[in-house]
């Protein structure tokens, strides 16, 4: 099994080398013409992202000082530690409201991820169409943050599963994540800070799973680590609007 699921990176990593260029004119596969108005069409946003976001350094200490990229950091730490936290504890928090074997909690585990997928659609469509806005991951992020409290005061393990499945449908806004920061930042520092992003924000998803962890054995009840993950989803939503451009 391990190996069939490391031919297709495998494969992919091929597919990746040949059409991925660095830039659009290395992109063979493109006609010229397409090229040309990619090549402008930068050119024109990082004008216009000169003029409306000020002049940002590349050093890592005045990165450090940005405050969008600090922003960025703080938001996908907290969405790390929510979203990590929802889902290593997910088939542990199934188990203890079904009572059900492990096969059976393997499939039900598999209901929330697979509404995800489509509210992950539903979100990048919403984003492509209406353009990404204060309420493009601020609004999922709300109501997955509420269905995490609220589902923890029914006692029906049925409703309990149904407001799960809604946390999930509103966990995955990676897409309008990282489409915020190509629109806020400009292009010399970009990579530095989605590295920065990334590297320190990622460790939300340590501390998310491990603090729900203690304060379940702590209370003995998901209720606290519940409330801990929907506070952290919820303030990430709210740093996201506060550096996200009025539409």
């Amino acid at each position: 099994v391990l190996i069939l699921e490391g031919f297709p990176p495998i494969i992919w990593a091929v597919v990746w080398y040949i059409m991925v260029a660095d830039t659009p004119e290395k992109a063979w596969w493109m006609k010229p013409a397409e090229r040309q108005y990619i090549v402008t069409q930068l050119a024109l946003d990082e004008e216009k992202k000169q003029s409306t976001t000020g002049q940002d350094s590349a050093r890592y200490r005045d990165v450090f000082r940005n405050p969008k990229v600090l922003t960025l950091i703080f938001a996908w730490f907290l969405y790390c530690a929510g979203f990590y936290g929802f889902t290593m504890w997910l088939p542990q928090v199934i188990a203890n409201i079904s009572q059900a074997t492990p096969g059976i909690v393997g499939v039900l585990t598999a209901i929330p991820y697979l509404i995800g997928l489509v509210g992950m659609a539903v979100i990048a469509v919403r984003t492509d169409k209406h353009g990404l806005n204060k309420t493009s991951a601020a609004l999922p992020l709300t109501i997955a943050a509420i269905a995490l409290l609220i589902g923890q005061f029914f006692p029906s393990a049925v409703i309990q599963f149904i407001f799960l499945c809604i946390v999930a449908a509103g966990l995955y806004i990676h897409g309008a994540f990282f489409a915020l920061p190509p629109l806020i930042l400009r292009t010399d520092i970009l990579a530095l800070s989605l590295g920065l992003i990334g590297g320190i924000g990622n460790l939300g998803g340590f501390v998310g799973p491990y603090v729900v962890g203690w304060l379940i054995d702590l209370t003995g009840t998901p209720l606290a680590g519940f409330a801990i993950m929907a506070a952290a989803l919820f303030v990430c939503g709210l740093a996201l609007a506060s550096v996200t451009p009025k539409a």
